[in-house]
């Protein structure tokens, strides 16, 4: 696999000038609206892809160790949102946040030296530290509501959301390993989300799931699917070895796996009676909030990646 810091391949360059040509354009003509400005619905979403194509970006060029340091970060951060969803009892509340966290700082340390470890940890030991917890401070109270609860929260948050870093750190066949593969991925999440609330603000007229997320719609959905899919069979082909066909199929698939991920969170937040999951980013919520797409996505995307490696 070439060296992207120094090489600073053809492909790559006009693949991240194209992406970031969309998010200035995007802010500016945003910027330039004083109603758009002067709205934190419409210009905080905006704002918001940034620091997903940024750390899509530290992905391919600076090497595995400083994304998936920043990726275990916001895995943490965001499972503390998740968690404080399930309205646990205090102490057990403070004994499963003290396991989750260090749950996801060693799957992200040993996802540095060994994906097919870190996986299993991921997934063995919410099993293990989950219940005993329980068991510990709440006897058999609750336990299926609590223990359930809890290592569902991990599960997504900490195991499905891993699979980025393992993105990042592996060797697949294609043009650039495992950190092109990522950079794909990163900008194919942060796209699907734009492209379908662009989507919706411009189309958007039939509501998709009205009970769970009332501002969702098939206009939107089928626009960013539609969208997606071109910007799949432009960046993929060339980075990941992939057809235009399958990049496309890739691209669409996204949109469809992202939409789920971020119903499936206001899920979680309506049970809860919370609209967002925090305020760490102001107008915008918390980091579940911004992450939800990329948890959900993130499993599927490995494995299509691994399946269709050259």
């Amino acid at each position: 696999m070439p060296n992207l810091v120094s090489l600073a391949p053809l492909p790559l360059w006009m693949a991240l000038g194209a992406v970031y040509s969309f998010i200035i354009v995007s802010t500016a003509i945003a910027m330039a609206i004083p109603s758009v400005r002067r709205s934190p619905n419409m210009i905080n979403p905006i704002l918001g892809w940034w620091p997903v194509s940024i750390v899509g970006t530290m992905g391919v060029f600076f090497g595995p160790l400083p994304s998936v340091a920043v990726l275990g970060a916001v895995s943490t951060g965001v499972f503390l949102e998740a968690l404080a969803l399930v309205g646990l009892p205090p102490r057990l509340h403070r004994f499963i946040a003290a396991a989750g966290v260090s749950i996801a700082i060693l799957v992200h340390l040993v996802m540095l030296v060994d994906g097919n470890l870190a996986t299993i940890l991921a997934l063995a030991l919410p099993m293990l530290l989950v219940p005993a917890a329980q068991l510990f401070t709440e006897a058999t109270t609750s336990f299926i509501r609590n223990v359930g609860g809890a290592q569902w929260i991990l599960l997504a948050t900490v195991g499905m959301f891993s699979f980025g870093a393992r993105l990042v750190t592996s060797e697949l066949g294609g043009p650039y390993g495992g950190q092109g593969a990522a950079f794909v991925f990163f900008v194919l999440v942060m796209l699907a989300d734009a492209l379908q609330w662009i989507g919706g603000k411009l189309l958007g007229r039939t509501a998709l799931v009205p009970r769970v997320s009332p501002k969702k719609t098939w206009e939107g959905f089928l626009f960013g699917a539609a969208a997606c899919a071109v910007a799949g069979a432009l960046i993929a082909p060339p980075i990941m070895g992939l057809s235009v066909a399958m990049g496309a199929v890739l691209g669409a698939t996204i949109v469809a796996l992202g939409l789920f991920g971020d119903i499936i969170a206001s899920g979680w937040k309506r049970d809860a009676g919370v609209k967002d999951s925090g305020n760490l980013i102001p107008g915008q919520g918390g980091l579940l909030d911004r992450c939800d797409s990329i948890m959900f996505v993130a499993p599927w995307f490995y494995l299509f990646a691994t399946a269709t490696s050259p």
